[in-house]
C-alpha cells in the first residue's frame, strides 16, 4: 500500500464514514484515470481495506470495471488510525 492508496482511504473516510460513495469522486480528487482508480480499488477490496458495490458499467455512474460504490472497511479505518490520519 503506497501513499496514494492511503490518500484514497482517507478520502473515502472523510466523504462518508459508514456508507458507500460513488468512486467517480476519487477520479476527480486524485486526477487518476478510471483504470488506475479501478485497479487500486479492486486490490484494496481483495485485501479487505474497502468494500465495493458492483454492477454493470454505466458511463458517468461507475468505473469501467463495474464498481459503482465504495466504502471503507474496518481494516481500512485501522490503517488510518495507525498512521494517525483520523
Amino acid at each position: 500500500m503506497d501513499d496514494i492508496d492511503v490518500g484514497i482511504l482517507k478520502a473515502i473516510y472523510e466523504k462518508s464514514h459508514s456508507s458507500l460513495i460513488a468512486p467517480l469522486y476519487l477520479i476527480d480528487k486524485f486526477c487518476l484515470s478510471d483504470e488506475e482508480i479501478g485497479d487500486r480499488l479492486e486490490i484494496m477490496d481483495e485485501d479487505g481495506y474497502i468494500k465495493v458495490g458492483r454492477g454493470t458499467y454505466t458511463p458517468g455512474m461507475s468505473l469501467l470495471n463495474g464498481i459503482n460504490y465504495v466504502g471503507i472497511a474496518a481494516k481500512g479505518r485501522q490503517i488510518l488510525r495507525d498512521k494517525k490520519l483520523v
